[in-house]
Order: structure tokens, then sequence, then C-alpha cells
């Protein structure tokens, strides 16, 4: 299986990808692989995490190129092999939150699908995340990663587009509630699509 929790920052993913995969390893004993993007191992998901922790964001078409190269790094060096080992994979982040944030700056969102459309694989499920920007902010602020891609306005708008994701595989959760509240809709919701189709 591949499965993606995204939205936007200081909603609590990383948390809900530990937590998922953790499930999923006690529960179906089968070998699960987080992941998560930008990736640490490519020239590009390496410019992006300098980029964003020295505040410095890369013009819009630019950052997203950099965003699209490093997933392509991603398919192709570790999810196609994890798949082909037959690992579930849980993604933090995937190309929604690149469509998320770059076209929350202008850049039209046909545009940054069809830059990415040849070499992505659809996800089995995707959990997007949502809770009140100032929520999210706060939890960021409290984490003390504050940064120019975190402002109140921007979020408002990334959440907006994030909204507008839709598919009978994709999910909107509301992450304006305990942990454990989140990660028992996550893991009904993942273990019912288990089970309808017969995976296992």
């Amino acid at each position: 299986m591949f499965i993606v929790i995204d939205g936007p920052d200081g909603v609590g993913k990383s948390t809900q990808v530990k937590m998922l995969a953790n499930h999923m390893r006690e529960k179906y004993k089968h070998a699960v692989v987080e992941l998560s993007e930008p990736t640490k191992e490519s020239d590009a998901g390496i410019a992006i995490r300098e980029s964003i922790a020295n505040n410095r964001r890369l013009e819009p078409i630019i950052e997203a190129t950099f965003f699209i190269e490093d997933r392509r790094f991603d398919v192709q060096k570790r999810i196609i092999p994890a798949l082909k080992d037959k690992k579930t994979i849980v993604l933090d982040r995937y190309y929604f939150s690149t469509i998320a944030y770059q076209s929350a700056l202008g850049i039209p969102p046909e545009e940054l699908y069809e830059m990415q459309m040849n070499f992505i694989i659809e996800p089995d499920i995707v959990f997007i995340l949502h809770c009140p920007t100032e929520v999210a902010l706060k939890r960021i602020n409290a984490r003390g990663e504050q940064d120019a891609m975190e402002q109140c306005d921007y979020q408002v708008r990334v959440d907006e587009i994030f909204m507008g994701f839709s598919s009978d595989h994709i999910f909107h959760i509301d992450a304006d509630k305990s942990i454990n509240e989140i990660h028992d809709e996550i893991a009904e919701k993942t273990d019912t699509f288990i089970k309808n189709n017969k995976i296992f």
C-alpha cells in the first residue's frame, strides 16, 4: 500500500505518520516504510531544506521545480523500490503540498500537476489534515520553527487549496482534536480500506 498524510504546516502530519506506521506494523505484521518530502538525499531536496532553514524562499517557479525534481528522485529511488519489495509506504507530504504551496504563490495548479504527472504514482489513500490556521501557527511557534513559509495569510490560502482536493481515496481530517482522536480516525479509515479491498 501507498499512503500519504498531507496538509498545511502545524497540523501534526509527522506524528500521525509515525502512529499509522506503527498501527500497520502491529495489526498486520507488515513491513512499513516511513518517508517524508522533501528528502534529505537529493540535491534538490537538500537545497529546499537549506532555503527553509535559512528563511530564504526561492523564486516560486524555481522552488516548485526543486520540489518536483526531489519528488522524481523519491519516486524512483525510494517509493518504487519499496512497493516492489511488497512494503507499505506511509509518506509525509506529496505532490498535493507542492500544488497547494506553490499555487498559493501564483503558479497555476494545472501547470504544477503537468510538471510531474509523467512520473508520480497515485497513492491508495490520502489523508489531508486541517485545523484553524491560528492553531497551526501556535504549534509551529511552540516548536521554534516559525519561518517565512508559515505566514498567516499565506497559510490560509494554502489550506483553502488543500480543501479543494477531492476523490474517493482522499479523506479530509479535522486535526483540531487530540492526537489519539486523529489517529483513531485515520486508522479506522485505513482498516476499512484494507478490508474492503482484501489487502493482506
